[in-house]
């Protein structure tokens, strides 16, 4: 038992010493800013603005997509009642951190549910 007490007592300051090394909060945060990233799910528009909704998540979505892209989910809304599975997209972009908020610049959108029409 005495043996048990004296590893237990050389670790403690060991824990306590690597528990020192951690990175602050806003360090770790910050350091995502401006990363690239691709992801899946539902987008639509709120009342505050567009948002993707994935992994069990919601951001906030500033667009940088061409006239045709954003015409192909300007129906796509998120409303009380309305399935969110409407608009299905794939999607990549740029991680914007600002203060404690992590938004989403989305630069390339996918249409994973619409209908594709074969060529003529």
């Amino acid at each position: 038992m005495r043996t048990v007490l004296n590893v237990a007592i050389a670790i403690f300051p060991a824990v306590a010493l690597a528990n020192d090394n951690l990175p602050e909060l806003q360090q770790t945060v910050s350091s995502i800013d401006g990363v690239e990233v691709q992801a899946s799910g539902t987008i639509g528009q709120t009342i505050t603005g567009w948002q993707l909704r994935s992994g069990g998540a919601a951001y906030a979505v500033e667009l940088a997509v061409d006239r045709s892209t954003l015409a192909s989910i300007s129906e796509c809304k998120f409303e009380l009642f309305r399935r969110e599975d409407d608009c299905e997209v794939s999607i990549k972009a740029e991680v914007k951190v600002s203060g404690s908020h992590v938004d989403l610049l989305i630069y390339e959108i996918t249409r994973l549910d619409a209908e594709t029409t074969p060529p003529t």
